[in-house]
C-alpha cells in the first residue's frame, strides 16, 4: 500500500492506483519545463518535445486502459524517464560550461535526483532489494533548488538596496 493509500483507505483501489502512477510523469514534465525556463539556451528544442510527448502519453495510457497495460509498459516507459534524467544532467553541463549563474547547484540536483530514479528503476525490476530512494532524492533536489532559488533572490533584493540608494 502507499501513503496515499493508507491517508483515504476509502478510496477506490483502480483510483488511487492510478494516481500514484502518474506521479513520475507529472515530476519529470515539471523538471522538464523547470529545465527550459532556467536554461532556455541550453535546452534543445526538439529533444524537448519529444520527452515531453513521451512523458505526456503514458498519463493518458493511464486513464484510458486497464491496470495490467499501464503496470506492463511501465519498465519500457522508466527508459522515457531515463533519458530524461540524462536530458536535464545534459542541459546542466552545457550550461557549467557555458558558466551560467548557480549552473553547479542544478547540475548537483540533477545528479542526485538522476541517481535516485536509477536506483528505483533497478529496485522496481528486482535487481536491487533496497527500499525506494525517489522521494529522498527528490527532497534532496528541491533542497538543493532551494538554495539556488535563495542565492538569487539575495542577489535580486542586494541589487534592489543599491539601486535605492542611488536614487536617493
Amino acid at each position: 500500500t502507499t501513503l496515499l493509500m493508507q491517508a483515504f483507505p476509502g478510496l477506490p483501489f483502480w483510483f488511487g492506483s492510478r494516481l500514484v502512477m502518474m506521479t513520475i510523469p507529472f515530476i519529470i514534465i515539471s523538471l522538464l519545463f523547470y529545465t527550459r525556463r532556467l536554461y532556455p539556451a541550453e535546452t534543445p528544442r526538439n529533444p524537448f518535445y519529444i520527452l515531453l510527448s513521451l512523458n505526456a502519453l503514458y498519463p493518458v495510457i493511464i486513464m484510458v486502459s486497464p491496470s495490467m497495460v499501464y503496470t506492463a509498459l511501465f519498465v519500457p516507459y522508466l527508459s522515457a524517464v531515463g533519458a530524461s534524467c540524462v536530458f536535464g544532467c545534459y542541459v546542466s553541463i552545457k550550461a557549467v560550461m557555458r558558466r551560467k549563474k548557480e549552473s553547479l547547484f542544478f547540475l548537483s540536483g540533477m545528479l542526485v535526483l538522476t541517481l535516485g530514479a536509477v536506483l528505483d528503476s533497478l529496485v522496481y525490476v528486482s535487481v536491487l532489494s533496497v527500499r525506494y530512494m525517489l522521494s529522498g532524492a527528490l527532497f534532496g533536489f528541491v533542497l538543493i533548488q532551494l538554495i539556488l532559488l535563495s542565492k538569487r533572490y539575495s542577489e535580486v533584493f542586494q541589487r534592489t538596496e543599491l539601486l535605492s540608494a542611488d536614487l536617493q
